[in-house]
């Protein structure tokens, strides 16, 4: 919570690597509030970091508030499910249609398949 809140006042950290850190949803809840609230940032890689549906929703749906984030990398996350594959791909369809800034989006080892797309 404390880096989350810190990075909400910070206007000069440009890239943040949280990746293997096993944050988890209520990490990555916080990460998408802190998103909505910062515009230094430019890159985030939260992969590996036991981000759930949830968490993972969140911070999709604040790319459309988020007007410099360039690189979002979002690999191995703790997706259980087709359902929780297909929801969170939905929001993040959803997202990208109105997002004009991310020019990079990784998304290895998410557990999805051709029927996904």
């Amino acid at each position: 919570r404390a880096l989350a809140d810190a990075l909400m006042m910070n206007s000069s950290v440009g890239g943040l690597n949280l990746r293997g850190n096993a944050i988890g949803e209520e990490g990555g809840v916080l990460i998408a509030a802190m998103l909505k609230l910062t515009t230094a940032l430019v890159a985030l890689d939260v992969g590996n970091c036991d981000l759930g549906p949830k968490s993972l929703i969140f911070i999709v749906q604040a790319l459309n508030a988020h007007p410099t984030l360039c690189s979002l990398r979002l690999d191995s996350p703790l997706l259980k499910s087709p359902q929780d594959i297909q929801s969170v791909l939905i929001h993040l369809g959803n997202s990208l249609v109105t997002n004009n800034v991310l020019t990079e989006l990784t998304l290895e080892h998410c557990g999805i398949t051709d029927d996904d797309l």
